[in-house]
């Protein structure tokens, strides 16, 4: 059911992640609390007032932001870059909610070098075409432990930075 729970075990063990984001939370927000405890600021961003509730009321994250996701015009995938200086940077960005490649995107701007993206369900043809054109191939190994996730680290100034081209 929520084949994503080992790999990001896995991604919060290595990173040790102080700040993180997340599209769309639930079982990710409980896990991500309970690998990198309650000193870790967790920010989660969703569309559906019913689950942004839910989340609410689990405690789990430090902040829930809610957004119309629909909407050409939504603020759901960019309101970090409007949000938070460059100087505020997150450690860990896990993307499972709507817009995936735009969050996902969004969250590769805003991750600190040595920084990990998890992207839930990204085998998805419509998300891995763009992924790979922007990021590359993602993390194999301990990372690659089902087919569903996958995991870029941001890498010493080989990345796309928003700016250009990778």
């Amino acid at each position: 059911m929520h084949s994503f729970v080992e790999c990001l075990r896995s991604v919060c063990r290595d990173v040790k992640p102080r700040r993180i984001i997340e599209w769309g939370p639930g079982k990710s927000t409980a896990v991500l609390r309970e690998e990198c405890g309650e000193e870790a600021i967790i920010l989660s961003v969703e569309h559906n007032p019913k689950y942004a509730k839910i989340a609410r009321e689990t405690n789990n994250a430090d902040h829930v932001f809610e957004f119309d996701a629909a909407c050409y015009k939504s603020r759901y995938a960019v309101w970090p870059l409007e949000s938070f200086d460059k100087e505020q940077r997150f450690d860990l960005a896990f993307v499972d909610g709507r817009r995936r490649v735009e969050c996902a995107l969004v969250a590769w701007m805003i991750l600190r070098e040595g920084g990990a993206l998890v992207m839930h369900d990204a085998h998805r043809w419509h998300y891995s075409l763009v992924m790979r054109h922007y990021l590359g191939e993602p993390e194999g190994g301990a990372y690659a432990v089902d087919k569903d996730t996958c995991v870029w680290l941001k890498r010493d100034k080989m990345y796309f930075d928003g700016m250009g081209a990778p």
